[in-house]
């Protein structure tokens, strides 16, 4: 059920002396609807609970080292010395999934950029790409060994469902975000906290579901108060930014302003620009688009001075992208989207909700109907970075079966006690030595150091 007549029938008696305080509740509410990646007149009321349940009621978190110490962990846990046969490939598009014997048997990488290499999996391929993209590099296939294994391979192919008569959901929102470098090297100096900044386009008469569509109507028009922001500060957040940064880095901070956005406010034509530019390689983009991104600019740069005015005259770079941008570096089939699949309650007539419609449901599973070949990530379980290590780690669990997934979670249990053991150890010494420390002092204050 949407969240919007939801919250008209549960205010639909408060007074209009009061209604004023009705809409500011309301924004507060659904004052993390920017995490979902869909406006809150469609997002679904179960997701505005789960977000509303982290931050507020848990407390947030941010990886010491910034993102690329997940990227970097995994990665040097694949291809540890005692998995010789784990590699991780950069720069290496696949072109399609290899389908022999009516089963996937591993992936083609791009004839253009790869010479078309082909990795063959040992027992099966997992894709994290997305149901869409899954869906055409499984019929994007033009690989068998056998004449005969054609049938298998059509077969196969045929055997996931048709995109054109699927019950899927449409590919969530894209966003528009600013990269700032700000000169400052400390939260004092700056006047800056750690802590996010949303900004919702409610009150005075209007609530946060018609500021949004108001903002969606018009983004470029709308005064700047008004524009729903989502604004994080990631060096300030990093506990090992300022204790390892140089002397130079550690003159700038760091903030990032997001805004949700369609893909059409750009350019009609945004199939055709940087298409043929690799992924890994900046596209040359059109005037027209390059004048909307400095629109953009303006607007978001002049919003951020309104919440900081101190900052004027600090800042020294603002980068911005787009869902071009998104769709470039994380291509979805034409739609921009930086969360996958549409999290909203009622997608049309179809009504193909991802979490009620049982047909849309069974589709995302994460076992398809083609033999081999699993699916994983956000579009099988739910939009975020938890959710989606999460779905690999239950993906991992149904291809391993129940007996691999049992011993998989005896070991993990196993390594955090031992992790959680160290840390008690070490907590216990560190005691020990204060307890001694303080004990010498209380000695020596009366005169009985031994």
């Amino acid at each position: 059920m949407p969240i919007e007549p939801l919250m008209q029938e549960i205010f639909q008696d408060v007074p209009e002396s009061e209604q004023e305080h009705v809409h500011q509740l309301c924004a507060y509410l659904c004052g993390l609807w920017v995490d979902t990646g869909c406006p809150p007149h469609r997002v679904s009321f179960f997701m505005i609970a789960a977000v509303s349940l982290g931050f507020p009621h848990e407390g947030g978190a941010y990886p010491c080292g910034g993102p690329k110490a997940i990227a970097r962990t995994l990665v040097e846990r694949i291809e540890d010395a005692s998995s010789s046969a784990s590699r991780v490939y950069c720069r290496a598009p696949v072109q399609n999934i290899i389908l022999e014997d009516g089963k996937a048997a591993g992936v083609k990488l791009s004839e253009e950029f790869c010479s078309g290499v082909i990795l063959r999996a040992r027992k099966c391929v997992v894709s994290a790409c997305g149901w869409r993209n899954t869906y055409h590099l499984v019929n994007n296939n033009n690989h068998t060994t056998k004449d005969e294994g054609k049938q298998h391979q059509q077969r196969a192919a045929n055997a996931f469902p048709d995109i054109s008569t699927a019950s899927l959901p449409p590919q969530g929102e894209g966003f528009v975000m600013a990269n700032v470098g700000i000169k400052g090297n400390c939260m004092e100096e700056l006047e800056l906290e750690c802590c996010n900044l949303w900004t919702q386009p409610a009150g005075q008469g209007k609530s946060i579901f018609q500021g949004v569509e108001d903002y969606l109507a018009d983004p470029l028009g709308v005064p700047v108060r008004e524009i729903p922001l989502m604004i994080t500060f990631p060096t300030m957040k990093n506990r090992l930014y300022n204790e390892n940064a140089s002397i130079e880095q550690s003159k700038y901070q760091t903030a990032q302003i997001l805004a949700l956005a369609k893909i059409d406010w750009f350019v009609e034509e945004h199939l055709q620009d940087g298409r043929t530019t690799p992924h890994w390689k900046s596209p040359v983009r059109r005037q027209q688009y390059m004048d909307i991104k400095d629109a953009w600019r303006e607007r978001l740069q002049e919003a951020f001075l309104t919440y900081y005015p101190q900052l004027t005259g600090k800042i020294e770079l603002f980068d911005v992208s787009t869902p071009l941008t998104i769709e470039h570096y994380l291509p979805s089939q034409g739609s921009g989207s930086a969360i996958g699949l549409d999290v909203n309650a009622e997608n049309g007539p179809s009504n193909c909700c991802r979490f009620t419609n049982m047909d849309t449901m069974k589709l995302l599973d994460m076992k398809t109907p083609v033999k081999g070949l699993w699916m994983t990530g956000q579009d099988t379980l739910c939009c975020g970075v938890p959710l989606a290590q999460a779905a690999g780690l239950i993906t991992a669990f149904r291809i391993a079966g129940p007996l691999g997934a049992i011993q998989v979670a005896i070991r993990s249990a196993w390594l955090l006690l031992a992790t959680y053991g160290e840390e008690t150890l070490s907590s216990a010494g560190s005691w020990m030595n204060n307890f001694k420390s303080s004990e010498r002092y209380f000695n020596v204050a009366n005169g009985k150091e031994n």
